[in-house]
C-alpha cells in the first residue's frame, strides 16, 4: 500500500503549474522595476558625450 500525500491546495502538483507559478511571480516583481530601468536606459543613450 502506497502513503498518501497530503498536499494544500494552493501548492501547484504538476511541473506546469509550478513553472506558471514561477514566471508569474517573477513578472509581478520585475514589471514595476521596468518602467525605471528603461527611463535609466533612456537617460543614458540621450545624454551629451
Amino acid at each position: 500500500m502506497s502513503p498518501i500525500r497530503e498536499t494544500s491546495p494552493d501548492v501547484p502538483s504538476s511541473l506546469g503549474a509550478r513553472v506558471r507559478e514561477a514566471v508569474s511571480e517573477a513578472i509581478g516583481y520585475w514589471e514595476p522595476r521596468r518602467i525605471v530601468y528603461n527611463a535609466v536606459l533612456a537617460l543614458g543613450s540621450v545624454s551629451p558625450g
